[in-house]
């Protein structure tokens, strides 16, 4: 290790200490925290140092708050936060250090470390040859061949279905069934349970959208106007309802899965 702490008991190396999203710095959350680490810094700055991939930072984050939240564990030559079309955060960004040891240190302290009620998820970026390789490993293997939605994920920060693979290698986008009829009375809604916070009513429609004609949307929220994770959605008929929770239930999104089945006491 390159800090001046006892590790023997494999103590965080930030007890004691917690972000400041506002002030971009550290501060201390309680009387008893450990000594702040100091990193011993490279010389030489490394040529190539792949960067991190840091991903469900708070909204408010910018870059000067990421290289504050990392400059802990080395010296940061550069970060970036990704944006939207409209400037607002889209939750993720890299962080490039000046040598891989400086990476793998803060890595090792900060995946999974909550910072303002987010647990950050950090990780080596891929580069984009990685990234294909890994996509055609995938197809050689015939991973979710035959999933509907293979090669789509839900953007909650674009409100649709993206592509993650190049066209090529996405499944055809589905088309809501042709074969149901006329809209029923009294469909049974479909429960659908596990879903992140950050899934509002206008994102659960168009989760949904895909399989059938969605009547209606309700999620549960608390006193607050904060959702409780479940929600309902409704179709125009079984056939649709039956569609959409095949292909939905255990379905991931923003890394968590769904459950989904048909709505109880109804």
């Amino acid at each position: 290790m390159s800090f001046f702490y006892d590790d023997n008991d494999d103590e965080d190396i930030l007890f004691g200490w917690e972000f400041d999203t506002y002030k971009g710095c550290y501060v201390r959350s309680g009387r008893f925290c450990a000594p702040f680490p100091r990193p011993t810094l490279s010389r030489f700055q490394q040529v190539d140092v792949r960067p991190l991939y840091v991903r469900n930072l708070p909204g408010n984050v910018d870059e000067y708050g990421l290289e504050g939240m990392f400059s802990p564990f080395g010296k940061i030559v550069r970060t970036r936060v990704v944006q939207d079309r409209y400037g607002n955060s889209k939750e993720y960004g890299f962080v490039w250090f000046s040598s891989d040891d400086e990476a793998d240190e803060a890595l090792y302290w900060m995946n999974g470390r909550w910072i303002e009620d987010c647990e950050l998820y950090v990780a080596p970026a891929e580069y984009r040859e990685d990234r294909q390789a890994r996509w055609e490993a995938e197809l050689e293997q015939d991973v979710d061949d035959d999933d509907i939605l293979y090669g789509w994920d839900y953007d909650v920060h674009e409100k649709m279905y993206v592509r993650i693979f190049p066209p090529r290698d996405c499944a055809p986008f589905p088309s809501p069934l042709k074969s149901a009829g006329p809209a029923q009375h009294n469909v049974r809604p479909l429960y659908v349970g596990n879903l992140s916070w950050k899934i509002d009513d206008n994102d659960l429609y168009n989760l949904f959208s895909p399989f059938g004609r969605v009547t209606n949307t309700e999620l549960a929220t608390d006193k607050r106007g904060a959702s409780r994770r479940f929600g309902f959605v409704t179709f125009a008929t079984d056939e649709e309802t039956d569609y959409a929770m095949y292909w939905m239930n255990g379905r991931c999104i923003e890394d968590y899965c769904l459950d989904v089945e048909l709505a109880n006491n109804w």
